[in-house]
């Protein structure tokens, strides 16, 4: 397998990814809520393609997994008591990290997340903090089996979900 960031001649591509896995995942349990379009935008993965923050793992030439990485949160995340004091461009914020259902549970979501924690310690990163879904019971346990640690779960409010409860998870560099 194979970690990097997505080019931007690959954006249809990514969106299409995102497209089938979302199509894939309806009436799932633990899904994420996500709706292309609300979120994750067709705009925004382009945008963060532009930007150098969406990353994507390939298999035999076959997109299988894809993660956009920043400095943006919800201000929620400012009452949070995290383990360590950063200031927001010494975090890697996770979002939209993704599988398609047909791939998981076969160690991607795992790879993933070692090349982000990687990828962030290259870049001399204090901290990767990400919120998931409450009700996202899978991803939480891979969350904790990657050493991530629970600091809250808030009520937020995202398009996609609406106002539900999510836990932040915080991985010290």
């Amino acid at each position: 397998m194979e970690f990097r960031l997505a080019a931007p001649q690959e954006t249809e591509k990514v969106i299409a990814f995102y497209r089938k896995a979302i199509e894939d995942m309806v009436g799932l349990p633990y899904m994420p809520k996500w709706q292309l379009g609300v979120n994750p935008t067709e705009e925004g993965l382009g945008g963060a393609i532009e930007r150098g923050e969406l990353y994507v793992v390939e298999r035999d030439g076959t997109l299988v997994g894809a993660v956009i990485l920043n400095h943006k949160h919800d201000d929620a995340y400012d009452r949070v008591d995290w383990a360590i004091e950063a200031e927001p461009e010494q975090v890697t914020v996770l979002h939209t990290l993704c599988v398609t259902p047909k791939e998981q549970r076969k160690g991607i979501g795992g790879f993933l997340i070692q090349n982000v924690l990687k990828r962030a310690k290259e870049l001399g990163q204090k901290a990767v903090r990400l919120d998931v879904l409450g009700t996202s019971l899978p991803p939480q346990k891979m969350y904790r089996r990657a050493g991530f640690d629970h600091r809250a779960t808030l009520n937020l409010f995202y398009e996609d979900t609406g106002p539900a409860d999510f836990l932040l998870f915080e991985y010290v560099l």
